[in-house]
């Protein structure tokens, strides 16, 4: 019997044995190097339908990884911004 062809995953997207990681750095970095805001819609919009692709039991894991990414983010930013702002 034939298989059905694998769903093919964007490069942001890893896939183990146990559990999908998802590369949200590198979407992050694409949005801040977007050309223009239609690219950085474009590149929104990517991880949109790669969301509502997935099964609701991997939206969920989709979801926690984003949160852990957004607070490391918030959390250097921060960290920077005092750093930054400190030394003047």
């Amino acid at each position: 019997m034939a298989q059905a062809p694998a769903c093919e995953l964007p490069t942001e997207v890893r896939r183990s044995s146990a559990m999908t990681t998802y590369d949200f750095r590198t979407y992050h970095v694409r949005s801040i190097n977007a050309a223009s805001a239609e690219e950085r819609a474009a590149i929104n919009q990517e991880l949109k339908d790669l969301y509502a692709s997935l099964p609701a039991a991997e939206q969920d894991n989709f979801n926690r990884q984003l949160q852990t990414f957004l607070t490391r983010e918030v959390g250097r930013l921060k960290s920077d911004y005092e750093a930054i702002k400190g030394s003047e």
